[in-house]
């Protein structure tokens, strides 16, 4: 099975140690979406790969919005919710840095009925 280049990197593994030498804890995720999706498309499909690498920048992206500093990751959200093919109002409103349309009192609320409707998306197959 050939290696994604990205996986040659040797920074680039399993084990914890590796993150030691990051300080940023978005190189380590971006180290780790090129290695894990890399794995999963060459295992599986690029499907699965892209569907990877949304739920990462989204699980970062997250923790962001939930403290009311959303759209941080818009760029990123939106070429891997395009490349997974979710639909477009699923992810819109992260990749917009704006939760006002969605439903919810906080930004916390609003954030998790994001996540919420893209995991029931995802898990149904759709």
């Amino acid at each position: 099975m050939p290696q994604h280049s990205a996986c040659r990197n040797p920074n680039c593994r399993s084990s914890g140690t590796w993150a030691l030498r990051w300080t940023s804890s978005l190189t380590i995720l971006r180290q780790t979406r090129q290695c894990t999706g890399a794995s999963l498309a060459n295992r599986y499909t690029k499907a699965h790969s892209d569907t990877y690498r949304f739920g990462a920048v989204v699980g970062y992206a997250a923790l962001l919005c939930m403290n009311d500093v959303c759209g941080a990751h818009g760029a990123q959200i939106r070429r891997y919710g395009q490349a997974a093919g979710l639909p477009q109002d699923l992810w819109l409103p992260m990749a917009r840095g704006s939760l006002d349309s969605v439903p919810g009192a906080t930004a916390e609320q609003k954030t998790r009925w994001v996540l919420g409707k893209l995991i029931e998306h995802i898990r149904a197959g759709r």
